[in-house]
């Protein structure tokens, strides 16, 4: 999970980054920090990778809040967390989709909360892979399709190649409605598909996939379903 903290006061900053990391350290979940002493009207670029936003209201020049409005203009996803000594701003948090308003000194176990629910989120759009010592996340978003290859599933992304011994059943169970059987061993994303044919599926990236009878029906469904 990749977390971005506004915060001026140091000490402030490492209180909430050390109830964090212990959170991380329970629930097994990667961490990467992104901190910013000072706030402005441009969105930093990391911004973009994160899932969640701990902004302090009281800071100099462009507060927490103000800071807030920005990022609203430009991304809807992003979880946006604040913490204040004061609760002077709690009403207008609503106006931006604030997850939460902490007032300080953080509490653990309010922190723990908010990303119990973060992560909660995140599940329900991800793929969770535990592979020995190690956990993968998989956006759905990211997933073009999934095939077998020597006894192992080859998850198909944008930009990258994931492989796992989950079998394709299981994978089945983890992925939502999106995913359908277009072929024996192949699932694919029915959000990439731009053409069906008799025998093949065209994708958006102009990939072709094998594509049966047999799952054609259900596969044009799908694709009515998602529809405006």
């Amino acid at each position: 999970m990749n977390i971005f903290i506004g915060e001026d006061r140091i000490e402030d900053y490492l209180h909430l980054k050390k109830m964090i990391e212990k959170w991380a350290h329970m629930n097994q979940i990667p961490i990467c920090f992104y901190h910013q002493s000072q706030l402005f009207y441009q969105l930093p670029d990391e911004l973009h990778l994160c899932q969640i936003a701990f902004l302090d209201i009281d800071m100099a020049g462009v507060n927490g809040y103000d800071f807030a409005t920005y990022i609203r203009k430009w991304n809807r996803d992003i979880e946006i967390v604040f913490q204040s000594q004061s609760s002077l701003y709690g009403a207008l948090s609503y106006r931006v989709r604030a997850l939460d308003y902490l007032l300080k000194p953080l509490q653990e176990k309010h922190v723990f909360a908010v990303l119990d629910c973060v992560l909660t989120k995140e599940q329900k759009q991800c793929l969770i892979l535990k592979q020995r010592h190690q956990i993968k996340t998989i956006k759905f978003d990211e997933i073009l399709y999934i095939y077998m290859k020597d006894h192992q599933s080859v998850i198909q992304c944008f930009d990258r190649q994931e492989v796992t011994y989950y079998s394709l059943l299981k994978l089945k169970e983890l992925l939502d409605q999106r995913f359908v059987q277009c072929f024996r061993g192949y699932l694919v994303n029915i959000h990439f598909i731009q053409r069906v044919g008799k025998e093949q599926i065209l994708l958006h990236n102009h990939q072709r996939l094998p594509l049966s009878r047999k799952y054609l029906p259900l596969i044009k469904e799908k694709m009515m379903q998602q529809r405006p």
